[in-house]
């Protein structure tokens, strides 16, 4: 009997301490899922000339132009930290006393977002990459909807 319980307390703990874990896409994953949904990319690169760190960069807008989100591959995960570290301290100015902001973490992912009277912002970092949201809270909606498609 007690090897039965130390079997079921053993599993139970590396369930606790592996912790979630998320997939990361790769571009073309994220073109893929956009298109099925109808929604246009945009490679947005050329912006970040100057910048060793961003590999690829694209923004995924919907067809009336209502709401976008960018998503980033960077050279590595310390630098996708970094740049998700630095967009939340950014969203975090636009905090007031009526909003809702969730912050979760996991193995390999980190996700922030904040909702204000007007604007919905949403940070999700998954190995090396970034997808970013700052859109109108009447966008919300459409946003979360293809976040969770995503797995962000």
């Amino acid at each position: 009997m007690k090897k039965v319980l130390l079997f079921f307390v053993g599993v139970l703990m590396l369930f606790t301490l592996t912790g979630c874990s998320k997939t990361s896409l790769t571009t073309e994953n994220v073109k893929s899922i956009a298109s099925n949904r109808g929604l246009g990319v945009v490679d947005v690169k050329s912006q970040f000339e100057g910048s060793t760190q961003i590999i690829e960069a694209n923004v995924i807008q919907d067809g009336t132009l209502a709401w976008q989100v960018e998503f980033y591959v960077l050279d590595n995960v310390d630098n996708a930290i970094s740049m998700f570290n630095t967009n939340v301290v950014k969203f975090e100015q636009y905090e007031t006393g009526a909003n809702a902001k969730v912050t979760v973490s996991g193995k390999n992912y980190d996700t922030y977002s904040l909702t204000t009277t007007d604007r919905y912002r949403y940070l999700s970092r998954v190995d090396n990459t970034l997808l970013y949201a700052d859109v109108d809270i009447n966008q919300k909606d459409n946003v979360k909807a293809f976040v969770e498609e995503l797995g962000y």
